[in-house]
């Protein structure tokens, strides 16, 4: 990797002092570190985000197995690999049963077993320094790219940005990938100038792909910049062989069952149920950036920014501008085709905001008076990172909270008898299958109320994560609707003040028969 800076710098104000910016950017690492490291360990010793479990499963399975192979790929393999790496250096002190059998133990196949729990710790400390250490990257970085004022900007918004604090705290692909993509962006600036920064930003765009499916759109970059080269048929041919060979490499599996993988990608096709684009999902994210992931403050500056990148001229490549200009758009309307909505799926655009703010930031310091400029920048950076350090406060306090699914577990076994027949959906309590008779059923509504009866079921559990979801759904709705109007509802853990999660709802199934049973006895 060539150590050059790329050429593409607006930075006008590196002479508001030598050692102020380096001090103010390590100060954004410290409490970045901080506030992902905070409640690291929510919810244990049960795992209860929705995609944790994948990547843990598919680490055990390949620790236990002594196999490369994750035989999973809703995500490419990447951070499954540093995962499974985690459990074998582990698994000498902690000496668990690595076996994720749904049967073990009466464990539902979205659960993991308490035991498990400190190679889910590990995982997300992993996540949470990755995050803290895009945090210094971006502060180093755009230090060198775009000048103190910039950096000095993007790494505090980024340091206490709620979208990228609560991903943080997750052992999911988002905040690694995102990683892959700052670098990836930065080094494409400068990969028309030689093979150096092509090489290195096709790399990262390799390695942001294999962390994160989507967040391989950011080859388009370097791939752009590669039009601009003295030989660009060339370039684009070593882009493209850098890019996938770092794929190739960290997610090999991935390209040597691809009939699994397209599979396994249908069904995360299904999960997101891919419509027609719309613009209610469209602007479902510019909004949620503006009031939440970024602020207001920092989102009108990503629009100076944006806007200043456009209409100025630079030294590199016209379309490697155009591309990086265009490209969050693009996503965004990618995004608006997808009818199920998840947050998590802006992290790899919050490289081009912080590009973009940085900018922006920049662009407003010059207008001051030289004196005052350094009072500017630091008023500037106070505005950008306030409202965000609140809203991400709020979001640690809530996750310090017991969670539903833990207070309505601790219910059921003090509640219901053992030997109940308790059937559960994803996202719910994990009942003692030991203690109890134990049916999971990911959809409740996907099964006709007569056949809870003939099952001999005496206890539903319930989800908002999901009933909320299909509750409209012809056929699965109309179950929910017998469950929720007729069946006694004996227990309901909702958030709030005082619990996080989602609702959870207990339901009975009282011994009774329809009349026409009855009658014909």
């Amino acid at each position: 990797m060539s150590s050059r800076a790329p050429s593409f710098e607006r930075g006008t104000h590196r002479r508001l002092s030598t050692y102020a910016p380096a001090l103010v950017s390590a100060l954004a690492t410290v409490l970045a570190l901080e506030l992902r490291l905070r409640e690291i360990g929510w919810g244990s010793p049960y795992v209860y985000h929705p995609d944790e479990h994948s990547v843990v499963h598919a680490a055990l399975s390949m620790v236990r197995e002594g196999s490369a192979n994750p035989k999973f790929f809703h995500y490419p393999s990447l951070l499954l690999y540093v995962e499974a790496g985690l459990v074998a250096a582990l698994q000498p002190w902690i000496q668990a049963d690595l076996r994720t059998d749904p049967a073990l133990r009466g464990l539902g196949p979205w659960d993991v077993a308490p035991e498990h729990f400190p190679f889910v710790l590990a995982g997300r400390v992993f996540v949470a320094v990755a995050g803290a250490g895009s945090v210094l990257l971006v502060a180093y970085l755009w230090g060198r790219w775009l000048g103190s004022v910039a950096a000095m900007a993007a790494a505090w918004l980024l340091a206490v940005s709620p979208l990228h604090v609560e991903n943080s705290h997750y052992l999911t692909t988002d905040v690694p990938a995102m990683l892959w993509v700052i670098l990836a962006l930065f080094w494409s600036a400068s990969a028309h100038k030689g093979t150096g920064g092509l090489v290195a930003s096709a790399v990262c765009a390799g390695l942001a792909a294999s962390t994160k499916y989507p967040a391989g759109i950011v080859f388009l970059a370097p791939l752009a910049a590669a039009l601009g080269s003295q030989r660009p048929v060339r370039a684009i041919l070593l882009a493209i062989v850098a890019c996938v060979g770092a794929f190739a490499l960290t997610s090999p599996f991935v390209v040597l069952e691809p009939q699994r993988v397209w599979a396994d990608l249908a069904v995360v096709r299904h999960n997101y149920s891919s419509a027609a684009w719309s613009p209610a999902n469209f602007w479902y994210y510019p909004r949620y950036l503006s009031l939440t992931g970024l602020g207001p403050v920092a989102s009108a500056l990503v629009l100076v920014g944006w806007w200043v990148f456009w209409r100025q001229d630079g030294t590199e490549p016209r379309a490697w501008r155009w591309m990086v200009a265009g490209l969050p758009w693009f996503y965004l309307a990618y995004l608006g085709t997808w009818s199920v909505r998840f947050e998590r799926n802006l992290m790899p655009l919050l490289p081009f905001a912080l590009l973009f703010l940085g900018i922006g930031a920049d662009h407003m310091v010059k207008w001051a008076a030289p004196h005052w400029r350094p009072l500017v920048a630091a008023g500037l950076v106070l505005l950008i990172a306030w409202l965000p350090l609140r809203t991400s406060q709020g979001f640690l306090r809530q996750l310090a909270l017991p969670d539903t699914r833990t207070l309505a577990r601790q219910w059921i076994e003090q509640s219901l008898q053992p030997g109940s027949h308790v059937a559960r959906e994803e996202y719910t309590p994990q009942v003692d299958g030991r203690r109890y008779r134990v049916t999971y059923v990911q959809v409740l509504g996907t099964r006709p109320y007569s056949w809870y009866l003939s099952e001999g079921v005496d206890y539903l559990v319930a989800s908002s994560s999901i009933y909320e979801r299909y509750r409209s759904w012809p056929g699965i709705g109309d179950t929910y609707r017998t469950i929720f109007d007729r069946l006694p509802l004996l227990a309901e853990f909702r958030p709030g003040a005082t619990a996080n999660g989602p609702t959870i709802r207990i339901y009975e199934i009282p011994r009774w028969r329809e009349p026409e049973e009855a009658r014909g006895e």
